[in-house]
C-alpha cells in the first residue's frame, strides 16, 4: 500500500501496528500528563487561595481597626467563602481553554484514522 502518496509502500499489518502502538503510547502518556496536570493544578488553586485569602485578612484587619468592629470568624468565613469562588473562576475557565486543546487533538487523530481507512479497502 502507498502510504500517503509518498511514493513509499508499506504493508497493512506493519501500518495497523505502527498505528496501535502510536495510540498505545498516546493514551499511557496522556494519563500521566493528566494525572501531573491535575496535581499542578490543585497545588496552584489552593496556593492562590492562601494568597488571596492573606491578603484581603490584611486589608480588612487594618481597615476594621480603623473603622472598629466586626468579629475574626465572620471575616475569616466570608474572605473563604470569597476566595474560593473567585479561585474557581480560574480553575473553570482553564478547563474551558484546555478542553478545546483536547478536542483539536481529538479531531487531528480521527482524520488521520479516516485518511488511513479511505486508503484501505474494507470489505464487509
Amino acid at each position: 500500500m502507498e502510504l500517503f502518496g509518498l511514493g513509499t509502500t508499506i504493508s497493512l499489518q506493519a501500518l495497523n501496528w505502527i498505528y496501535a502502538t502510536i495510540l498505545v503510547f498516546i493514551m499511557v502518556f496522556g494519563v500521566f500528563l493528566d494525572t501531573q496536570q491535575t496535581w499542578h493544578l490543585n497545588r496552584l488553586r489552593y496556593q492562590g487561595k492562601m494568597v488571596l485569602q492573606f491578603l484581603l485578612y490584611y486589608k480588612l484587619v487594618v481597615a476594621k481597626s480603623v473603622e472598629g468592629g466586626g468579629s475574626d470568624a465572620s471575616l475569616n468565613n466570608l474572605i473563604s467563602s470569597d476566595c474560593d469562588t473567585f479561585v474557581n473562576i480560574f480553575y473553570n475557565f482553564h478547563e474551558a481553554w484546555a478542553s478545546l486543546v483536547n478536542l483539536a487533538a481529538i479531531i487531528v487523530i480521527l482524520f488521520f484514522k479516516v485518511i488511513f481507512l479511505s486508503q484501505k479497502k474494507v470489505n464487509f
